[in-house]
């Protein structure tokens, strides 16, 4: 097949996605009311931990793609603990059609511990592991004890 002119035609250039930056964005763990919530308590604290991916356009080919999570543990409607952290990433994305941007910014796009680029994509377990040792370091610093971390819903 030939281009209209004799020569064969171009073949298109390759999809690109890169990574160009992973960084820590936020992180904050809050500890109100230690040290009377750092004593053993009668029942299991209520946690509430919440996770999000957001994207936004750093440029033309350019997103910073966001995981967030938040968290608390309460006990007898006292606040034990808060936590947030924000991991985030910068990646270049050329030669992709414009419909499979969005699919491909918040599933492929995620950050990860390893800055490798050839895989991007986190499986959730990876996720939720990155998660638990963040908490589990926190906790652990703050001396609250190993129960509370396994009711988060990590272990």
């Amino acid at each position: 097949m030939t281009n209209g002119n004799g020569a064969p035609p171009e073949a298109a250039p390759p999809p690109q996605l890169s990574v160009l930056a992973q960084y820590t964005k936020d992180l904050s763990f809050e500890n109100p009311n230690a040290p009377a919530s750092l004593a053993p308590q009668p029942q299991q604290p209520a946690i509430n931990i919440q996770i999000n991916v957001s994207a936004n356009n750093v440029s033309e080919n350019e997103f910073e793609v966001t995981l967030s999570i938040e968290g608390k543990a309460e006990n007898a409607g006292k606040l034990m603990f808060s936590f947030d952290l924000a991991y985030a990433g910068v990646f270049r994305i050329v030669n992709i059609p414009k419909e499979n941007l969005h699919p491909l910014v918040m599933i492929e796009c995620r950050p990860r511990r390893e800055n490798r680029a050839r895989a991007f994509s986190v499986p959730m377990e990876s996720e939720r592991r990155l998660y638990f040792f963040v908490l589990t370091r926190f906790l652990d610093a703050n001396r609250y004890p190993p129960r509370i971390a396994s009711g988060a819903g990590f272990a």
